[in-house]
């Protein structure tokens, strides 16, 4: 799958520069960067069940940039990673409006 869009992006970028658009080749550079990530390790208090860890889990990854949560029953943590910190933070808040005490953990990666 990443070969093909490699490929796809390639020619994507040799037909802008045949079509020899200053517009042409800045979107080509905007379409090769590489997005941000952010990851941030929460405390979850409150979880009991592997039913508590479905709900964090479904909530989170429906919020918008979201492309990854791990919800660990045992050691009451969530991983979150994001493509931008404004996306991690509403994670957070939508784990929150579940009714549970959301910290963030900087010792956790």
């Amino acid at each position: 799958m990443m070969r093909r869009r490699g490929r796809e992006l390639a020619r994507w970028c040799a037909g802008a520069l045949l079509m020899g658009s200053l517009a042409w080749l800045a979107a080509c550079d905007s379409r090769a960067a590489t997005p941000s990530v952010t990851t941030v390790a929460l405390e979850v208090q409150g979880m009991h069940c592997g039913g508590c860890v479905a709900a964090i889990r479904t909530d989170v990854l429906a919020v918008a940039g979201v492309t990854n949560v791990e919800v660990s029953l045992e050691n009451h943590s969530a991983v979150v990673t994001a493509t931008s910190p404004e996306s991690a933070a509403k994670a957070e808040s939508a784990i929150r409006s579940l009714g549970y005490i959301v910290k963030v953990n900087p010792n956790q990666k």
